[in-house]
C-alpha cells in the first residue's frame, strides 16, 4: 500500500484510502471533555475505591504485606502506568499489528504507526486497559492487605483518571460507521466509507 503525507499533518507518513474510502481525517479529541473528564472521573474514582475500600474492610484482621503507604502508592503508579500501555499492546498484538511504545507530551504511549485498523478492533485495543485494570484494581481491593488495598486504590483512580483520553476516543468510535478504519500516526485517523456520508 503506498503512503502519501497529508499537508495537514505535519509530515507524518499515513497509509492513502483503501478504495471506496474517503482521505483520512484526524479523530480529534477535546480539550475541554478531557478537563472535565479528568477532574469528574479522577474524583469519582478517589471516592468510590475509598468508600469500597473501607466497607470491605479486608485488611484489618490479617495483614498479609506490611509496607509504607508511599511505597504502595508508589508500586500502584508504576503498576498501573505499564500495565495500561502494555494491555493496549497485547490487544494489538492479539489482532496481528507490530506495536510501538513510547513517551511523548507528558506520557506514555502504545501504537501501530502506520498500519490501518478496523474500527471494532480500535475498540477493543482503547478499552481494554479500563476494563483490566478495573478489575485488578477491584481485586488488590479483597485482598486482606491494607498495604494492597492502598495499591488497588491507586491502580483504580491513576487508570480511570489516566484513561480519559481512551474513553473519549472510545465514544467517538462508537458512533462511527460501520466499517470505519483507523490508523495511528502523530494523531489517530479515521477512513470512512465513502457510502457512509
Amino acid at each position: 500500500m503506498t503512503t502519501e503525507s497529508p499537508s495537514s499533518n505535519g509530515g507524518v507518513w499515513i497509509p492513502t484510502p483503501p478504495p471506496g474510502y474517503s482521505r483520512p481525517r484526524p479523530l480529534g479529541q477535546s480539550a475541554l471533555v478531557l478537563l472535565l473528564g479528568s477532574i469528574v472521573l479522577t474524583t469519582g474514582a478517589l471516592a468510590g475505591s475509598v468508600v469500597l475500600f473501607a466497607v470491605l474492610d479486608t485488611g484489618a484482621d490479617a495483614e498479609l504485606v506490611q509496607a509504607p503507604f508511599w511505597l504502595m502508592v508508589l508500586s500502584g503508579l508504576v503498576f498501573t502506568a505499564l500495565c495500561h500501555e502494555g494491555i493496549h499492546g497485547l490487544v494489538y498484538r492479539y489482532f496481528g499489528y507490530e506495536v510501538e511504545y513510547g513517551f511523548a507530551n507528558g506520557g506514555l504511549y502504545t501504537a501501530a504507526p502506520g498500519q490501518i485498523h478496523t474500527r471494532e478492533e480500535s475498540v477493543w485495543i482503547t478499552a481494554a486497559p479500563v476494563l483490566v485494570l478495573t478489575l485488578v484494581g477491584l481485586l488488590f481491593l479483597l485482598v486482606p492487605s491494607n498495604s494492597l488495598g492502598y495499591v488497588g486504590i491507586t491502580v483504580l483512580v491513576l487508570n480511570t483518571s489516566g484513561s480519559v483520553a481512551d474513553l473519549e476516543q472510545l465514544c467517538r468510535l462508537l458512533v462511527l460507521p460501520t466499517g470505519t478504519l483507523v490508523c495511528d500516526a502523530d494523531a489517530t485517523y479515521i477512513y470512512v466509507p465513502r457510502d457512509a456520508h
